[in-house]
C-alpha cells in the first residue's frame, strides 16, 4: 500500500515537472499558435456549416465582423471567402473585406455559391432584416446559411436575455456606425415556426430547414437555418420547410 502511494506521488511529481519543462521550452513560441484564436463550440459550428459546403465554393459572409467565421470554416473547406461589413473598424485586417451595407450589396446576381449571415438579423428592424435576406438570396447560387438565436419558444428568462442582448448590440453597433438602426424591440428574435413562415414568404426561396445546434453549443438558442435559393438544392420544386431538433 505504501509503495503504491509512493508511486502515485512520484507519477504526479513527474507530470508536474514535465508540464513546467514544456511550458518553459515554449515560453517564446517561434510559430503562432492558431488554437488560441478558436473556441471549441465555434469550431463545432464551423464543422457543421462545412457539411453543407463543398471545396471551391465562393462564400460571402454578410456582417463578417472580425472574419472569425470564415477563418474557422476554412479549416474544414477550401473556400473562396469574402466578408462584408458596414464599417472598416469591425474588420481592419481582412484582405477579403468589402465595406458596404448588407441591404445593398455591390455584387452581381448569383455571384456566390453560399451566403452566410451569422447572428446579425436579430439586431435589425424587421424591414431591414428582410432587405438583408433578399440581397443574400439575390447573390447566392445555391443557399443561404443563417446562424441565429432561435428556439421552439422563448421562456421568460430567454426573453430577458434577448432584451439585454439587444441593448448590448444597440450600444456597441450604434457607437461604431451612424448607419446602424436599432430594432427598438425583440421583433427579430424569432421562433422556429416564425423563421419558416418569414423565409418561405420571400421570393427566390425554395426550401427552409431549421436545425438546433444545442448539442454542440454552450447555450440552447444557437440555431442553423438553411435557405435553399435554387430548386435543385431544395427538397422539391416547391417551397418546403423542415425542422430538425437533433
Amino acid at each position: 500500500m505504501g509503495r503504491r502511494l509512493l508511486l502515485r506521488f512520484m507519477l504526479a511529481a513527474v507530470r508536474i515537472l514535465k508540464t513546467i519543462s514544456v511550458r518553459c521550452a515554449n515560453a517564446r513560441p517561434r510559430t503562432p499558435r492558431d488554437y488560441l484564436n478558436f473556441t471549441v463550440h465555434n469550431l463545432l459550428k464551423a464543422s457543421r456549416l462545412s457539411e453543407t459546403i463543398v471545396d471551391g465554393d465562393m462564400v460571402l459572409d454578410i456582417g463578417s465582423g472580425d472574419g472569425h467565421t470564415l477563418r474557422e470554416l476554412m479549416l474544414f473547406r477550401k473556400i473562396r471567402p469574402v466578408g462584408v461589413e458596414i464599417t472598416v473598424e469591425r474588420n481592419p485586417h481582412s484582405s477579403t473585406r468589402v465595406v458596404c451595407h448588407g441591404s445593398a450589396l455591390p455584387f452581381v446576381d448569383k455571384a456566390f455559391d453560399v451566403t452566410l449571415i451569422c447572428y446579425v438579423l436579430h439586431h435589425l428592424p424587421e424591414d431591414q432584416a428582410k432587405a438583408f435576406i433578399l440581397e443574400a438570396v439575390r447573390v447566392a447560387r445555391k443557399k443561404i446559411l443563417l446562424l441565429e438565436d432561435s428556439m421552439v419558444d422563448f421562456c421568460v428568462f430567454y426573453r430577458l436575455r434577448n432584451l439585454f442582448h439587444r441593448l448590448e448590440g444597440d450600444w456597441e453597433y450604434g457607437s461604431e456606425s451612424n448607419a446602424y438602426r436599432t430594432p427598438g424591440g425583440q421583433e427579430m428574435f424569432l421562433t422556429y415556426d416564425q423563421w419558416n413562415r418569414l423565409l418561405l414568404a420571400l421570393p427566390g426561396v425554395y426550401g427552409v430547414s431549421v436545425e438546433s445546434l444545442e448539442r454542440i453549443s454552450r447555450y440552447a438558442h444557437h440555431t442553423l437555418i438553411r435557405v435553399d435559393t435554387a430548386p435543385e438544392t431544395a427538397n422539391s420544386g416547391s417551397a418546403t420547410a423542415t425542422t430538425d431538433l437533433m
